[in-house]
């Protein structure tokens, strides 16, 4: 791949295939439970769903999708949201490797990130973890 054209105004080759990325685990949250105030994690998804698609000062201008990859423990109704915001929702299998040891449990998924790079149908992927 050649370097990207960064000169404003610039649109990219509408025949490539760009994404921005995150990940996104799911938490010990209670599936029913409606009040997500407390899953920072999925606070900072929105909001950075919210930057690059919507906010007029930090969207994107070229249409580039944002890809929101979840491990099968996010509730349906959290991708449901994420959808709604215009986020492209993608369910990725675990990785785990026996020998990643982590005593945060916010971690203990962190290798399913990688699973992005599976998604060929994109040539290039810029990734931005949701708590930047």
């Amino acid at each position: 791949f050649g370097p990207l054209d960064t000169t404003p105004g610039h649109k990219p080759d509408p025949e490539a295939k760009y994404a921005f990325a995150t990940f996104l685990a799911g938490t010990t949250q209670d599936p029913s439970d409606t009040d997500w105030s407390h899953d920072h994690y999925f606070l900072a998804t929105r909001i950075l769903a919210y930057q690059l698609l919507h906010c007029p000062e930090t969207r994107s201008k070229s249409d580039i999708p944002f890809v929101v990859l979840v491990t099968r423990d996010v509730p349906e109704a959290k991708r449901a949201r994420l959808t709604k915001d215009g986020a492209t929702v993608v369910e990725a299998e675990y990785l785990h490797e026996d020998w990643i040891v982590t005593e945060t449990s916010t971690w203990q998924d962190v290798m399913t990130k990688l699973r992005l790079w599976e998604l060929t149908q994109y040539e290039r992927i810029a990734f931005l973890d949701g708590d930047t």
